[in-house]
């Protein structure tokens, strides 16, 4: 081999080397079809379809004791440990059925009087619709066997639910014929066909043998390769499915990379069971989350790689914390990105951040959450840093295929399961409590400066809540944008001078002085009209945005530059919003705004520009001109900043106003003391008159009666009316000295008419 071929060789290995390291060893597997089809366990054929539909299993997929956790988590809504992922699925799904299926049920059961003849039990009417459900999906069969019998009694018994076992089994025949005189009548094979349309969309688990598809993320950060994950799934029975078209099925013991979302794997749901209790999902090394959950957090990393941005990243809301946990996951290998941000946790942020720590892996220094919202969270440096931010507000979950997923991705929301089964709120099919936090969320991050691109999902069936939702908020940014450019741009004078004459180049040389001032003069003249004309605001047709204040809407389409309807589930909304012009703020962006700020000196392109050229008649005219005019605008604005001062500038007036003291009249004071005194010798008038009289009215009222009331009135001495009166009505003497004090009224008879004085000391006064 000659050296020419040898170096040949070496570059085209050199060139595999490069591109394998380059290719990210969790990239989407571009060959895999989507959606995908799961091989079902029972095929029928023209030949057996009858008779395998007649040949249904009596036994279901739940298990008694799933039914015994499943009743106390409808009777004591409250946490309790499970043995295993699957075991948790198993009770949610079996309380999600029953929650969906219960106006069903609970008509049979008024259709067979059960309430009736057991009223009693309407307090555990949730643990009845669970027992009826478990009955039907038997087919009302016994379970087979009487060891197995007595083992289902005897856990009922333990658990207080023997009685309600009894009640219906001894009206099951009316009721297996009230349920099928309810598909009869609504002409429904089975009972999903019953229900609603928001409700069948929504599936829970799926008991039977038809197919379905499981998904979960891989835990880069416990299985660092693709490789290793492998090898972990090939020793629990499960293969990798290199070639999985549009037109094969994935085997049960099969699964796949996703082909949009990466570390993200879809298996069948009869390899769920198998991978749940496996060490890879109890050490957290694969945490099972719907794949519809997380096409945002790919899409958001996707966007800062086409976009090259970095810094932190902000999720508005906590849709689960394994979804958080998958977002941290993509956000680790994304370079130049910052720490991730989630608002809105409340009470649970403790607890999440537990498990975010204990089962995940995830500090601190990677995730901080936060218990206010992103609205009302107080505002910090790394906060303004962001620069992308991933919405997902509360919505309807209309939209959401697996919701029993969801509800055990965050943590066993049994609340989320009562809401969407709720008929009579209709809380699917009317979100006008969640429209206010969605359009808050939005108009609130698209008005940060710094933002240059945000991620909106949402999983929900309604416009109101997707498209309709994004548009408002866009319109609203944009508008916003637009008046605050046109509110701080300078304003932009309308020119109104006059046209001169265009001169000939001889007569250039011969322009005087005076025609130069002629030309100062008009021009003094216009910027006075113009001063007095200018108009507020500009027009906004004339004036141009900066693209980089302006959002646009950006599908995913765009973004991998591929089709990607068929790679979104049908519910699941998922839209990307950016700026017009992106601005990133790395190094190199820091840098350019040093040198424009001048931080590093003189700048090269203020050195290198060239020098300004000879003058010319023409650019000397213009040059005068132009110094005239804004000298006559500077005089005008230093004139009206003279008359403003003098017009607010205090007088002599004013100031003797503020320093003299108002003095009295002396002849008016004259009269005032005259009057004081008069009315001081009034005061003491009125006060003995009163003293007379009252001293009189007592005198005579206690010489002629023995048990008298009285009245003591205060008078003016000249009107002679009353000023107020006393309280006092009654006097009360001491019989002790009955006989002193006849003698003193035999004494002083004679001296009592002209008598102003009156000896009180004989007396005792008590007053009520």
């Amino acid at each position: 081999m000659s050296e020419a071929q040898q170096s040949a060789a070496r570059q085209g290995r050199q060139q595999i080397v490069e591109a394998a390291l380059k290719r990210w060893d969790w990239e989407p597997s571009a060959t895999t079809a989507y959606p995908l089809t799961p091989r079902s366990s029972r095929k029928l054929d023209a030949d057996s379809s009858t008779s395998i539909m007649l040949k249904a299993s009596a036994e279901p997929g739940w298990r008694l004791r799933d039914i015994l956790l499943a009743s106390r988590l409808l009777i004591e809504r409250c946490d309790q440990p499970y043995s295993d992922e699957a075991e948790t699925r198993r009770v949610f799904g079996l309380v999600y059925d029953v929650l969906r299926y219960k106006p069903i049920l609970n008509r049979a059961l008024d259709d067979v009087g059960f309430w009736l003849r057991h009223g009693e039990l309407k307090e555990r009417e949730r643990v009845v619709w669970l027992l009826l459900y478990d009955m039907q999906g038997r087919k009302f069969a016994k379970p087979v066997g009487s060891a197995a019998l007595a083992l289902r009694n005897e856990a009922l018994r333990e658990a207080g639910l023997l009685e309600i076992e009894q009640a219906l089994q001894d009206t099951k025949t009316r009721l297996a014929a009230s349920l099928s005189r309810l598909r009869i009548g609504g002409s429904a094979l089975n009972l999903d066909d019953l229900l609603p349309a928001h409700l069948r969309t929504a599936e829970g688990v799926t008991w039977g043998d038809e197919g379905a598809i499981a998904s979960g993320w891989v835990n880069s950060s416990k299985l660092p390769t693709r490789y290793q994950f492998v090898e972990e799934m090939r020793k629990i029975g499960l293969s990798l499915s290199h070639n999985c078209s549009a037109n094969s099925e994935l085997h049960e013991y099969q699964y796949v990379f996703d082909p949009l979302c990466p570390k993200v794997v879809n298996l069948h749901e009869k390899a769920r069971e198998k991978l749940a209790v496996s060490q890879l999902v109890t050490k957290h090394a694969f945490v099972f989350l719907d794949r519809s959950l997380c096409v945002g957090a790919a899409a958001l990393t996707q966007a800062m790689r086409a976009g090259k941005l970095c810094g932190p990243v902000i999720l508005t809301h906590c849709l689960a914390p394994r979804h958080v946990g998958y977002l941290a996951e993509l956000l680790r290998d994304v370079e130049d990105a910052g720490r991730l941000l989630v608002f809105g946790l409340g009470e649970a942020r403790d607890a999440q951040q537990e498990y975010l720590e204990r089962a995940l892996g995830l500090g601190p220094e990677r995730c901080k959450l936060y218990a206010e919202g992103y609205a009302q969270a107080p505002t910090t440096p790394e906060m303004e840093r962001a620069t992308i931010v991933l919405a997902v507000p509360p919505c309807s979950y209309s939209g959401v295929r697996d919701v029993v997923d969801l509800a055990i991705a965050r943590g066993g929301d049994l609340e989320l399961l009562e809401s969407l089964t709720n008929l009579e709120a209709e809380s699917a099919l009317q979100p006008q409590a969640h429209l206010a936090e969605q359009m808050a969320t939005l108009r609130h991050a698209l008005t940060r400066p710094n933002v240059q691109m945000l991620v909106y999902e949402a999983h929900t069936l309604l416009p109101s809540e997707t498209t309709e939702m994004i548009e408002q908020a866009v319109e609203h940014a944009n508008r916003l944008a637009k008046d605050k450019f046109l509110r701080e741009r300078p304003l932009k004078k309308k020119s109104k001078l006059r046209e001169h004459p265009t001169v000939k180049p001889k007569s250039a040389k011969r322009m005087s002085v005076m025609s130069i001032d002629n030309t100062s003069k008009s021009l003094d003249e216009s910027a006075k009209s113009e001063d007095e004309n200018t108009e507020n605001s500009t027009s906004s047709t004339n004036a141009t945005i900066p693209e980089s204040d302006l959002f646009e809407m950006w599908p995913l389409s765009q973004l991998y530059e591929k089709d990607c309807s068929r790679l979104i589930d049908q519910g699941s909304f998922v839209l990307i919003v950016k700026r017009k012009e992106m601005m990133q703020f790395n190094s190199l962006f820091m840098i350019k705004v040093a040198e424009a700020k001048g931080v590093f000196g003189e700048s090269s392109k203020q050195r290198q520009q060239p020098s300004p050229p000879p003058k010319t008649p023409d650019s000397q005219m213009a040059n005068n001109a132009k110094h005239s005019r804004s000298k006559s605008s500077r005089k005008n604005k230093k004139l009206l900043k003279q008359q403003f001062e003098r017009l607010t500038a205090p007088t002599h007036a004013s100031i003797a106003r503020l320093v003299s003291v108002a003095a009295s009249c002396p002849r008016h004071q004259q009269h005032l003391e005259h009057e004081e005194q008069l009315l001081q010798e009034q005061v003491r008038e009125a006060r003995r008159h009163d003293a007379r009289r009252w001293w009189s009215d007592l005198g005579h009222s206690w010489r002629f009666s023995d048990e008298y009331n009285f009245r003591a009135l205060r008078t003016d001495p000249r009107t002679r009316k009353l000023l107020f009166p006393a309280h006092v009505t009654r006097l009360v003497y001491n019989d002790q000295d009955d006989h002193r004090i006849q003698q003193q009224r035999r004494r002083d008879d004679a001296l009592y008419p002209t008598n102003d004085r009156f000896n009180a000391d004989e007396l005792r006064l008590t007053f009520p």
